[in-house]
């Protein structure tokens, strides 16, 4: 095997990892999704947060506070998510999911917080995934045709 080809089978492997990776990570959110309690929670407030960044500018986060019913009492959190959306969402009403018996690790069930993990993954995954197995396949075209080009030389040879 050559240095081309341990390249190649390197970056076609590291790929594959990392789809089944983010294949095993959306398994595991779906998996706890489903032995999880359910809820509509209401953003009763939101909090902004100002980060600095390099150079003296700034941003802002908006985390909702939000409350829901669970085990005859209401129970309050901060999602740890951010989303500009959030800067005047007051009175809107979320999905909320816990692990029986533990409301107090309550989290929003929203589609960007359980998908962005898996698709960050599966994209890293084809981004080494591809271009190894191209490069994997095409250096096995070129061996193939040097060998027929050296058989088929043999060949007049012995003719003569």
């Amino acid at each position: 095997m050559n240095v081309g080809e341990k390249i190649s089978l390197f970056f076609a492997i590291t790929g594959l990892a990392f789809i089944i990776s983010a294949v095993g990570v959306a398994w595991h959110y779906q998996q706890t999704l489903d032995s999880s309690h359910h809820s509509r929670g209401i953003i009763v407030g939101v909090e902004e947060r100002v980060h600095s960044r390099n150079q003296g500018t700034t941003t802002s986060g908006f985390y909702p506070i939000i409350a829901f019913r669970a085990d005859n009492r209401t129970w309050i959190f901060e999602s740890p998510v951010s989303s500009d959306s959030y800067r005047r969402a007051t009175g809107k009403t979320l999905n909320i999911y816990w692990p029986p018996g533990q409301p107090d690790k309550a989290a929003v069930n929203d589609n960007t917080t359980r998908f962005s993990l898996p698709i960050f993954l599966a994209v890293m995954g084809s981004g080494f995934l591809l271009p190894g197995a191209f490069l994997l396949i095409f250096d096995r075209l070129r061996q193939h045709k040097r060998r027929q080009r050296r058989y088929s030389g043999r060949r007049r040879k012995s003719s003569l």
